[in-house]
């Protein structure tokens, strides 16, 4: 009775192990990926898809492609994509693995595989690339290809996307809020991905909030670089953007989808920035300096603060100040005393120095 009491209890606990499926979480996944060369036990030449995607699951056990294969999901391997939604048994939320594999000049297979959770506007997505030898059958983690898709600023929500058809990744940076979309193209040489084309989107057109006189004035308006600065340091960056030469410029927030204009210059003019403002300053016509301070806070621009200086030919010199908006030729501005004008400049903090980083536009482009 004793004998049988004991195989019974050794049954249970090897049924009981076997049900016991540990998986590794995705935290965890993005923390270790990178460490471990997985010796898929096997070369081929041209391994297939489900080959190296069954032996990165072998060595890292997750529970999207563990359910996957268990439930003989089909996948595209003659294009070689795996794309597989799931709904994690562990914490129930809504997940998506992706993997594609590229071949090499070299006769190498690079794989990519990222996961996301979905539904999630702050997903913060998983990416891994690898390089299979068919020599050594070793896929080798590819840090330099998985960071190399980096974003233009902490604030967008970047992801990676990869192909189902065709080699090109595309990557998306956005923010729901903020009305803007920056799609970057990555192209396949053979060997690696680089990037070659990037679209600016819009939810509107947020070059019409420029002055009519800027509108009508011969140039094209359509950006061609763009970068970001946090005028008033809240974490929240301004859209800069500028023309092929660099003459035309605008600084928009991103704090909503409304992308208020914060700041324009033009050939005449110039950016000077300082704690809580961006100033546009410059000649305005014979004897003429205008130097317009927009002051920004929580990523919001205030009334525009305009200070002109008009002079003649003897030398004398008469300063102004009023405070409206940018069409200073309406004449509904608001006249200020010279006290009250310096005061509100003062208070505007110490002009500070910025270096922007530009990155290209190929095209920009109204998505309603």
């Amino acid at each position: 009775m004793k004998e049988i009491s004991v195989l019974l209890l050794g049954m249970c606990l090897c049924v009981s192990s076997q049900a016991a499926v540990t998986y590794t979480d995705v935290e965890t996944l993005g923390n270790v990926w990178d460490q471990k060369i997985i010796n898929t036990g096997y070369s081929k030449n041209t391994p297939d898809i489900i080959d190296l995607v069954k032996a990165f699951n072998r060595q890292w056990k997750t529970e999207g492609f563990t359910h996957a294969f268990s439930n003989k999901v089909q996948f595209d391997v003659s294009n070689g994509y795996i794309e597989h939604r799931y709904q994690s048994l562990e914490n129930g939320s809504d997940e998506m693995y992706v993997a594609t594999i590229w071949r090499r000049k070299n006769g190498h297979t690079m794989l990519g595989i990222t996961h996301d959770y979905m539904y999630v506007p702050d997903n913060r997505q998983l990416v891994m690339f690898y390089d299979y030898d068919p020599d050594t059958g070793l896929l080798t983690p590819d840090r330099k290809t998985a960071a190399s898709f980096v974003s233009s600023h902490s604030y967008l929500n970047r992801s990676v996307v990869l192909p189902h058809h065709g080699r090109d990744i595309t990557v998306v940076e956005h923010k729901l809020a903020s009305g803007i979309t920056l799609r970057h193209t990555y192209s396949y040489d053979g060997m690696k991905h680089a990037l070659t084309d990037t679209v600016l989107e819009a939810d509107r057109d947020i070059l019409k909030q420029l002055p009519q006189f800027i509108r009508e004035m011969e140039y094209d308006p359509s950006p061609k670089s763009y970068t970001f600065v946090d005028v008033d340091s809240d974490g929240i960056p301004e859209l800069w953007l500028s023309s092929e030469n660099g003459n035309n410029q605008e600084i928009y927030s991103l704090k909503d989808s409304h992308n208020r204009l914060i700041s324009f210059t033009y050939y005449k003019t110039s950016f000077l920035f300082y704690q809580r403002a961006v100033a546009s300053s410059g000649g305005c016509g014979t004897m003429c300096f205008l130097t317009s301070y927009t002051p920004v806070e929580n990523s919001r621009p205030g009334e525009v603060i305009h200070e002109l200086t008009t002079g003649d030919f003897e030398g004398n010199e008469v300063v102004s100040y009023s405070v409206g908006d940018f069409n200073t030729d309406a004449g509904d501005d608001l006249k200020l005393s010279a006290e009250e004008g310096r005061s509100r400049i003062e208070s505007l903090g110490k002009m500070v120095e910025i270096t922007p980083e530009w990155h290209k536009i190929s095209s920009y482009v109204i998505k309603r």
